[in-house]
């Protein structure tokens, strides 16, 4: 069974800072909330709904995923009547995996009736601006185009069930400029064919680096909204903003109405 528990990726300290704080952020609004509770990545590890097989794992953390997109190749050309090795853009489905910067974590809303409500997330995704959008190869290194198609991929398949044992996934994206954010937007409205995902979500943060004010926990609040692209693909609604705690609080209140 995995028993290292720390939280970040052993990246640059912003990153890993950032990446601290917001998962605290949630740990101390869920804590100041009688009606929210946190569940950490240990308490996963710990419950009866985790997968044994996933625990085996190296590092479970880990979300198998398979990607199509642009990888350079060697191929052998003729050329001036001589055979040479060029890298040449090809288009690969390779199999890899997804790991989420933090850990999973899972909060669990508890309505006045006592109806439960939990969201499920792999983790995070800490952004600061040292990945490109859409390299030639995806598969060289990180980058934010193999990301957005991989939680794609986990969506579709619904490979966090498995996986962790997760009835739902919500994926934050979270970098330190608007444009930025932006361009995460339109590309995952791009490799999706416009259709988006509801339960990818972004959102900013004042970059420690150059922020005039000491960051504080609470700057990362359940409450805040959250940008989505796309609509759904049935019924044509648009996704708007994502909140949360309202989300929480209106899906305990449909499944009491319809009971």
């Amino acid at each position: 069974m995995w028993n290292d528990f720390r939280i970040g990726k052993g990246k640059e300290i912003p990153h890993e800072m950032m990446i601290c704080l917001f998962q605290a952020s949630i740990e101390i609004a869920c804590m100041n909330d009688a009606s929210l509770k946190f569940f950490s990545w240990q308490d996963i590890l710990e419950s009866e709904m985790f997968p044994a097989e996933t625990g085996r794992l190296a590092k479970p953390f880990q979300i198998p995923v398979t990607i199509t997109g642009n990888a350079l190749v060697n191929e052998v050309i003729e050329r001036d009547g001589r055979r040479v090795k060029v890298k040449v853009q090809k288009e690969e489905t390779r199999d890899r995996h997804i790991e989420p910067d933090g850990r999973p974590f899972v909060i669990q809303y508890t309505s006045p009736k006592g109806t439960n409500i939990s969201y499920c997330f792999p983790g995070c995704e800490i952004d600061y601006c040292t990945e490109p959008n859409e390299p030639a190869d995806i598969y060289v290194r990180a980058n934010i185009e193999h990301k957005l198609k991989g939680y794609l991929d986990i969506i579709r398949k619904r490979t966090c069930k498995a996986h962790f044992g997760f009835p739902n996934v919500f994926v934050p994206f979270i970098t330190s400029g608007a444009v930025r954010k932006r361009n995460f937007k339109q590309l995952l409205k791009k490799i999706s064919d416009g259709n988006g995902a509801s339960n990818i979500i972004f959102s900013t943060f004042s970059n420690p680096i150059t922020s005039d004010r000491t960051l504080d926990p609470k700057d990362f609040t359940l409450d805040r909204e959250w940008d989505r692209v796309g609509a759904d693909a049935r019924t044509g609604e648009v996704y708007g903003p994502f909140n949360i705690i309202e989300e929480m609080k209106a899906e305990a209140l449909r499944k009491e109405n319809a009971s």
